[in-house]
């Protein structure tokens, strides 16, 4: 059943005023996708103004058909394109999308994108930008085996790393800061090796 926005948002966009800025939309981006690079029509909101019908060019992109349909399958997986699991960015791109990162990357994205190498963050960081997605959680690689983390579990790595990374360079600042150069060089060392 659709919330009273959806169904809002569904008359506002056959209305003549939505028309007319689709229309300047295509004008002024031209008939290309954004995300992919062929023809697009579909005119996407990146943001929805408070008020209907004041849309500026910055909030607004074309996309084909293909790349439309995968930004609002994910929203509505998700509920929100902020952070999404790791695997839910691989199931949701388009075999177009996987096609263009291989491409970009001369290599098959199934081999590369859950990997945590170079290649596969670069491909997991293409896939944020066809999908309109702020960031992804879930991926966590030991030297054993690699496992997928909760969303909470992946936030908590990323605040102790963020911790462990600030007390550092407290110390190193506090060493600078006391003209200590025997333990700036100490602590600039260790922090080098890990």
């Amino acid at each position: 059943m659709l919330s009273f926005n959806q169904i809002s948002h569904r008359k506002y966009l056959q209305s003549l005023k939505w028309q007319e800025i689709r229309a300047a939309a295509l004008n002024h981006y031209g008939k290309t996708c954004s995300k992919c690079g062929e023809f697009g029509t579909d005119v996407h909101h990146l943001r929805y103004p408070s008020v209907q019908g004041e849309e500026g060019m910055e909030d607004l992109e074309v996309l084909c058909r293909d790349c439309h349909e995968a930004i609002h399958g994910i929203q509505r997986g998700n509920g929100s394109c902020e952070a999404v699991h790791v695997q839910s960015l691989y199931n949701y791109l388009t075999e177009k999308h996987k096609k263009i990162i291989a491409e970009k990357l001369n290599i098959p994205v199934s081999f590369i994108f859950m990997c945590d190498s170079l290649e596969g963050k670069k491909a997991r960081n293409m896939a944020l930008k066809m999908l309109n997605v702020g960031s992804y959680y879930g991926l966590y690689e030991t030297k054993e085996n690699e496992k997928y983390l909760t969303k909470k579990e992946s936030s908590s790595l990323k605040l102790n790393q963020k911790r462990k990374d600030t007390k550092s360079q407290k110390s190193l600042e506090k060493a600078r800061i006391q003209n200590n150069p025997r333990l700036y060089r100490k602590l600039s060392n260790e922090e080098k090796k890990n």
